[in-house]
């Protein structure tokens, strides 16, 4: 996924950040939080709808929770824009999501949001699962 890796470089450089809310910001993308039990967000913790040029997350995250599925978000957003073709690909656009995530959340000057933990660790520690 080294192609991932230069995307991320790419990103820190054009924003001058790693942190997924001032990227989504000058993207001029909003980030609402609503109630877990919104309908919006499918039974998710976080969505990007992009009709609306909105990520919806729940408002009863933790911080490094939250950091994460909004790093998880953006990956889609860069990575895949709104294309999604077959089950299988899905799949595969969800872990580039997560590598994204991981590594954006890692690229952070003082990396207190997962220090030291590997994507598997990340994912367990923030509950997410697939389609989440």
């Amino acid at each position: 996924m080294n192609w991932i890796d230069e995307v991320i470089t790419e990103i820190i450089k054009r924003y001058n950040t790693s942190n997924p809310y001032a990227i989504l910001q000058s993207m001029n993308i909003k980030i609402v939080k609503v109630n877990k039990k919104c309908p919006i967000l499918l039974e998710k913790h976080c969505i990007y709808i992009v009709d609306f040029s909105t990520v919806y997350i729940r408002d009863d995250l933790m911080l490094s929770n939250e950091l994460f599925y909004l790093c998880h978000e953006l990956g889609h957003i860069i990575l895949h824009g709104c294309v999604a073709l077959s089950i299988a690909d899905l799949d595969r656009m969800e872990k580039q999501a997560d590598y994204f995530a991981y590594k954006l959340s890692c690229a952070s000057p003082n990396r207190t949001n997962f220090p030291s933990m590997n994507i598997k660790s990340i994912a367990c520690n923030t509950g997410y699962r697939k389609g989440s």
